[in-house]
């Protein structure tokens, strides 16, 4: 009978360490779908709203479950963040390296009206989740190596109901996570803002504008639409006495982004929302799809010429070959490529063979006007108006014993491309020095500072600069005949708004109207809007209309022209009609 017990309690001993076993071994990994509940819908719902990755998003899929406790040596949670629309943890290791854990689902009712929240609007903005592809970001570090960029190489990984999440816990438990080093490098790196605001403050530091274009068009090429300023982190080089800023882009939700259905397809067709637009072989309309970057772009690649762009173009396509490509899309999930990646590789591979149409496109619309910030030190500007009709702008310090010093910038304007130059010297006593008989075809602003400057413009040019200053501090003027004064008593006439572009704007105009005495009311008209230095909320802007009355059974032909500020701060309207 003891026999019969010792065998019974042995079986069940083996039995619980069997099941033990299995537990243990189911903990190390799950396999799940990121988000079931988008494929859940309708016909209906699919042929309004889109199809967009909602099969992506309810495959199962294979992912590593972590202890935090034990992850890395223990991670423990610093800090809470997270942007308008996802989740996140700021994580730090026994070493003292700092990781991010960010959700990959997103919660987009954050961006939403309090008031809209309670709405059928939340629901909408949520279902739309569905147009990220949730394991684009594992495919971008392998193009980045290939690219020398900075990059942080994502994990996807699954934390269940974890102790290590501490009061997080009710928030982040049970989820699917991109878990990746806060920055590729051991050094601290900073966010943009404190990086303009270095540069602004010496002209010895500065961003490496030629790797910074590498990142943006490798964006290009992946469909990444939401590059602004808070995308980027910054590491400072330094060397010589000099600080050269590298840029790290991070967080690539939008990588592949894909919508379908009637709603998005009406979106992304209208002013200014063309980065909406469906992942596809090509970018429609390129210069509206970089709208979230306008600021951006226009600031860290203000220095590169026409030639500067081409070699990375052809850098990028070299770089990116088929097979590189075929490499970086095997960290997707395998059920997840057999799904999307012969699609999306068709289409990258498409992108990059057209960069050179898209890039260019995109590099003479930021031609166009260019704003040329320098420092808060003393600098001297030299413009040399060329007999061929280029404007070369150069600009050095000016070292201690008032000599000019290193050169901090150069590039040379063609008048085919560029309409307009702005020069400002921010603080320190700057020089600017126009040379030149002929006068380039390029309008030419300077904008002084808030110290004493001095203004040097070669007698009888051609074409008088715009000069703008404190009328009432020590500055050296030229006489009005040889330069355009717009001196003021004002802080403002030297300020720099780094956020200040607006797009021209054109289009069609419809509007339907009713009243008893006219009866229905059909109208018709075109708008055309441009901007200008300085002016808000536009500089000029046409309206003509085509009204028909249904009552009067007449038409009645309309014209509306309001330019801003056409003589000195007055505006100019003009109304005209014909009956």
């Amino acid at each position: 009978m003891n026999s019969l017990k010792s065998l019974l309690s042995l079986c069940l001993i083996f039995l619980v360490h069997i099941a033990t076993a299995q537990k243990v071994g189911q903990a190390d990994s799950i396999t799940i779908a990121a988000g079931p509940e988008y494929d859940k819908v309708g016909s209906f719902h699919r042929f309004f709203l889109g199809e967009s990755y909602r099969k992506i998003w309810a495959t199962p899929v294979k992912m590593r479950v972590i202890d935090l406790q034990k992850e890395k040596g223990g991670l423990k949670i610093i800090k809470l963040g997270g942007g308008m629309q996802t989740r996140s943890l700021r994580l730090v290791d026994p070493t003292g390296k700092e990781w991010a854990l960010r959700t990959i689902q997103k919660y987009p009712e954050r961006g939403l009206p309090e008031s809209l929240r309670p709405t059928i609007a939340k629901d909408i903005v949520q279902d739309q989740v569905s147009t990220n592809h949730p394991y684009a970001a594992l495919v971008v570090p392998v193009l980045a190596d290939a690219l020398n960029i900075p990059n942080a190489k994502p994990e996807i990984i699954y934390i269940g109901d974890d102790a290590g999440l501490g009061e997080y816990r009710k928030d982040f438990s049970n989820a699917a996570y991109l878990l990746e080093p806060r920055s590729p490098f051991e050094e601290e790196t900073d966010n943009t803002l404190k990086v303009q605001r270095k540069i602004q403050e010496d002209n010895d530091t500065k961003a490496d504008q030629k790797l910074t274009l590498r990142s943006r068009l490798l964006d290009f090429v992946l469909g990444d639409w939401d590059r602004h300023e808070d995308n980027w982190r910054w590491l400072a080089k330094k060397e010589k006495g000099e600080t050269t800023y590298i840029p790290v882009p991070r967080d690539r939700d939008k990588v592949f982004y894909k919508t379908s259905g009637v709603f998005p397809w009406v979106l992304n067709h209208q002013w200014l929302k063309s980065h909406l637009q469906p992942y596809s072989e090509t970018i429609r309309d390129v210069n509206h799809w970089n709208f979230n970057e306008r600021y951006f772009d226009r600031y860290f690649l203000n220095e590169l010429s026409e030639q500067d762009w081409r070699a990375e173009i052809i850098f990028v396509q070299n770089k990116l070959s088929n097979e590189v490509i075929a490499n970086a899309f095997k960290k997707m999930p395998d059920t997840i490529f057999k799904l999307s990646g012969a699609e999306l590789i068709r289409n990258l591979t498409s992108r990059r063979d057209k960069l050179d149409g898209l890039a260019m496109q995109y590099y003479r619309f930021l031609s166009i006007n260019v704003d040329v910030p320098a420092s808060d030190k003393k600098e001297f500007f030299e413009v040399i108006n060329k007999d061929n009709g280029d404007l070369h702008i150069k600009i050095h310090n000016i070292n201690k014993e008032g000599k000019h010093g290193r050169l901090v910038y150069s590039r040379t304007f063609t008048p085919d491309i560029t309409k307009e130059v702005r020069l400002y010297g921010m603080a320190g006593e700057d020089i600017f020095n126009v040379e030149g008989d002929k006068g380039s075809g390029i309008k030419l602003r300077i904008i002084g500072g808030g110290d004493s400057d001095k203004f040097d413009i070669n007698p009888g040019i051609a074409n008088k600069p715009f000069i703008y200053d404190r009328a009432d501090e020590a500055n050296s003027f030229p006489s009005r005949k040889d330069a355009r004064l717009r001196l003021a008593k004002d802080t403002a006439v030297n300020y720099y708004d780094k956020n200040a572009f607006l797009y021209d704007r054109s289009g069609i105009l419809f509007n339907v109207n009713y009243n008893i005495d006219q009866g229905l009311q059909l109208a018709g008209g075109y708008l055309i809007e441009k901007q200008g230095f300085r002016k808000e909320p536009y500089a000029s802007k046409h309206e003509f209309w085509a009204n028909y009355s249904t009552g009067r059974q007449s038409f009645i032909l309309d014209y509306l022209a309001d330019f801003k500020k056409a003589v000195g701060n007055n505006d100019l309207v003009i109304h005209a009609n014909l009956l």
